[in-house]
């Protein structure tokens, strides 16, 4: 996964607390226009989508399934929403936009041809397309009553990472270009903003070992797997 192996002071434990602090304010506020943080629901928005993220870093070793999607959308959506936990079951439409979303009889399927697509199809292209084809299609089947952005925002993070690539943070300044590329299937240009923004926190990292680690990362020949990030 990204940045395993930079241990040194112990970087990827501080580096993660700031990754999903970071991502959980950033992806509330490009979802909802001048969030108040200090509300009592607001605040367990971002409880829940800490919860969620570290709940998603912990699973290494297997690929992911739509159950695992489904888990990440019901600790998303704890004790904030009161609609049904699960696949959603009931006709949906997103305000403003005229994206055809799937049919709740079909939900589970387009789901399990997702992710088999994920994994069995788009494992041949580059790693940013794929997750711009991933992330897109999430959002257009739109799975759940609630929380399908959050929770595609997490997931894709996770594949990121664990093809060892810097996750992304969209900032609510990107927030009409991020919607319109989803909502008019620009996958070309969700692709190269994927890249766009890893690189971009890439070169955050770099500057947060260096603040953490007191030094550059160049000096700390243990530390390999940087060199083999920045290639």
């Amino acid at each position: 996964m990204y940045i395993d192996g930079l241990n040194k002071d112990n970087f990827k434990a501080k580096y993660l607390d700031t990754l999903i602090t970071r991502s959980t304010y950033a992806s509330l506020t490009v979802e909802e226009k001048g969030l108040n943080f200090a509300k009592d629901e607001n605040a367990a928005k971002v409880y829940n989508n800490l919860e969620a993220m570290k709940a998603i870093l912990e699973i290494k070793d297997r690929k992911l399934s739509p159950y695992d999607a489904v888990n990440i959308a019901k600790i998303i959506n704890k004790n904030v929403s009161s609609m049904p936990e699960g696949f959603r079951r009931v006709e949906a439409m997103i305000l403003g936009s005229t994206m055809q979303l799937e049919s709740p009889d079909r939900i589970v399927e387009a789901m399990y041809n997702l992710f088999n697509s994920y994994y069995r199809i788009w494992d041949i292209l580059p790693i940013y397309e794929r997750e711009a084809r991933f992330h897109r299609e999430f959002i257009r089947i739109y799975p759940f009553e609630d929380g399908n952005g959050r929770t595609s925002r997490i997931i894709t993070n996770y594949n990121l990472m664990i093809n060892n690539k810097a996750p992304i943070i969209i900032e609510k300044e990107e927030r009409k270009r991020y919607f319109d590329m989803i909502e008019n299937n620009k996958i070309d240009a969700l692709t190269e903003f994927f890249e766009e923004k890893s690189k971009e926190e890439f070169n955050t990292t770099l500057r947060l070992y260096e603040t953490y680690c007191d030094g550059s990362f160049e000096e700390d020949d243990s530390n390999m797997k940087i060199y083999e990030l920045k290639k």
